[in-house]
């Protein structure tokens, strides 16, 4: 087994997942059913071999996602990838070694370095033995054997805990996400939720965003040049960003707590929706695109105003200063109710929190906030 990583990844349905989590149980496939015929049948010889009349496989792999793995095992929107805490997972499995169960690292192997007098030495490896094209999967396989017929085969799990993450497909819409999600979460204790997350394999907004170009401005937040957002971070260079604050009939006001994907101020609370401008975006069309992008949340630009109750209030602007990152920060309020659609590759969770109770938060533990956000409330509450 793969020393360097604690993790074994098994790619299957939501189907398969659900079933799971609802009985306990893993569920082994049939190798008579597998595509790979080289696999299969070399399993047959096995099982013919030791005199066994089911055998019965599961596979895991020690190896992140690729597009082969998810066209190979967990195709179309209903794939999912479950990562397995491999310790526990190996100790759930050494409970039913006297019952058939065996398990191990495949081996890769070279048709033209097998010594084609070695098979009868060394059947018991027979299983975990894959052709060499096949050595980028890294493989953990486990098999049941018996010497009766059977139709089917499960194993039963404890150990809710062992279940560290579930990344569902990169082809289910964020919609459809959301209420799985809210649904999955359903299944595990507080104490043992796992990660749940969409797949980022097919478009990563955290790699897009790295070849993002701003505008670079000067002291008057004039632009003077265009760089990639990396090398504007990096460097410290003035460029421009908004803040919009969602306040709701009753007073309160919604924050994000910011995804750990986040190149700045990763996992902690923030405005309702930030972001910086595009290269050539005005500040009121970026705020209108935020709150559409990060919430869900529809405004119409044009009613973008400083009266005193349109959809979308400028409030004041922020020069660039350390507090923001060297952002000229505008920052804008507007009212609505929710619930809001939030894009999971930028915030993590939001809620809606009486200014009262904000204020005092801040004070008690201002680290638990954006340093932009600090700034903008404290000049809000002047």
């Amino acid at each position: 087994m793969n020393s360097k990583t604690n993790k074994l990844n098994r790619f299957t349905t939501f189907p398969v997942l659900l079933d799971m989590l609802i009985n306990k149980h893993l569920v082994f496939s049939n190798p008579e059913d597998w595509e790979d015929r080289n696999d299969a049948e070399l399993l047959e010889i096995y099982k013919k071999a030791k005199g066994k009349k089911s055998l019965f496989a599961l596979c895991f792999l020690m190896e992140d996602e690729t597009i082969h793995h998810w066209k190979a095992f967990a195709d179309e929107i209903s794939g999912c990838c479950i990562e397995f805490d491999r310790k526990k997972l190996v100790v759930s499995l050494a409970a039913h070694k006297d019952k058939g169960i065996k398990y191990g690292s495949i081996v890769y192997k070279k048709i033209k370095g097998l010594d084609d007098g070695a098979i009868d030495d060394c059947i018991d490896t027979v299983p975990f033995i894959k052709r060499w094209l096949y050595r980028f999967e890294l493989e953990f396989r486990v098999i049941w054997e018996s010497d009766t017929r059977i139709q089917d085969h499960t194993i039963k799990f404890e150990d809710i805990g062992m279940i560290k993450r579930i990344t569902l497909s990169p082809d289910l819409p964020e919609c459809l996400f959301r209420t799985i999600k809210t649904l999955l979460e359903g299944y595990f204790p507080q104490d043992a939720k796992p990660i749940i997350n969409l797949s980022t394999f097919k478009r990563n907004a955290e790699w897009i965003g790295k070849f993002e170009v701003f505008d670079v401005v000067n002291d008057r937040d004039e632009v003077v040049d265009r760089k990639l957002r990396r090398e504007v971070h990096a460097r410290g260079l003035k460029h421009r960003a908004v803040h919009v604050l969602v306040f709701n009939s009753r007073g309160e006001v919604f924050l994000q707590k910011r995804s750990l994907k986040k190149d700045t101020a990763a996992g902690l609370w923030d405005s309702s929706t930030s972001g910086h401008l595009d290269s050539g975006e005005d500040y009121d069309a970026c705020a209108v695109r935020e709150l559409r992008e990060e919430i869900g949340l529809e405004v119409n630009p044009g009613a973008v105003a400083t009266r005193a109750s349109p959809p979308l209030q400028k409030l004041f602007k922020i020069a660039a200063c350390p507090e923001t990152d060297a952002e000229f920060v505008w920052v804008y309020r507007c009212q609505a109710e929710g619930p809001f659609q939030l894009h999971p590759d930028e915030i993590e969770r939001g809620g809606w929190f009486a200014p009262e109770n904000i204020t005092r938060w801040i004070a008690e533990k201002p680290g638990d906030f954006a340093g932009a956000f600090r700034l903008i409330w404290r000049k809000l509450n002047r």
